[in-house]
């Protein structure tokens, strides 16, 4: 649990490396009455998180890091981009990894949850906070932050371990996968957010003829 200003002197440790992006909200959707709780940071190195509710300054250090060119990773990388472009009013800049539309690619058929693709993939074991919220009565608005900065800290940890490993998977012998497809698919995660912030416009008589 860091401040804005520690996180920006950590980020610039990074060395235009890659680092993973992660928001914990309180909803899935800004326009419901959701808003950003915490905003999770992992170099490798370190990671991090800042509490969104408590530093006025936070919009300031995320406008400089959405931003920058530091390469960025994001697990469901269009919920980081419609938090991002909601929230703060920029899109990440250099989004260059998303593992869960990599492990797509790479086998369709099995979850796709950070968790189980973290276990498949790592063999990390489960740090999900559904039992606990369940045992507590919490949802993602009432949840002590003390409770949300480690689960917040472990997806982050976790996207960007499996951004690295999926990224050096050809090297060590695995599968490779269609990178030219991957690249369309990261540039569709950002046209579905903007999509869901604006809307579509649909042809009601024609949606009627073919129902």
């Amino acid at each position: 649990d860091v401040s804005p200003r520690d996180a920006f002197d950590l980020l610039g440790e990074s060395n235009g490396s890659l680092v993973d992006l992660d928001y914990e909200t309180s909803g899935l959707f800004k326009g419901d009455g959701g808003r950003v709780r915490a905003v999770g940071f992992s170099t490798g190195k370190n990671t991090f998180v800042v509490n969104a509710e408590a530093h006025q300054d936070l919009p300031k250090l995320m406008k400089w890091f959405l931003k920058s060119k530091i390469p960025k990773t994001a697990y469901n990388s269009a919920f980081e981009i419609r938090w991002s472009l909601e929230e703060f009013g920029v899109a990440p800049n250099n989004l260059v990894h998303d593992p869960m539309l990599l492990h797509y690619l790479l086998d369709e058929n099995t979850s796709r949850d950070l968790e189980s693709v973290a276990s498949q993939y790592l063999k990390a074991d489960r740090w999900g906070i559904e039992g606990l919220m369940l045992e507590k009565g919490w949802d993602y608005a009432t949840i002590p932050y003390e409770s949300l900065v480690h689960y917040c800290g472990m997806d982050a940890s976790w996207t960007w371990r499996l951004a690295k490993y999926f990224d050096r998977l050809p090297e060590m012998g695995g599968v490779e996968y269609p990178r030219a497809l991957y690249r369309e698919l990261l540039e569709l995660a950002r046209l579905c957010a903007e999509l869901e912030i604006t809307g579509i416009k649909l042809d009601k008589k024609w949606a009627k003829r073919i129902d």
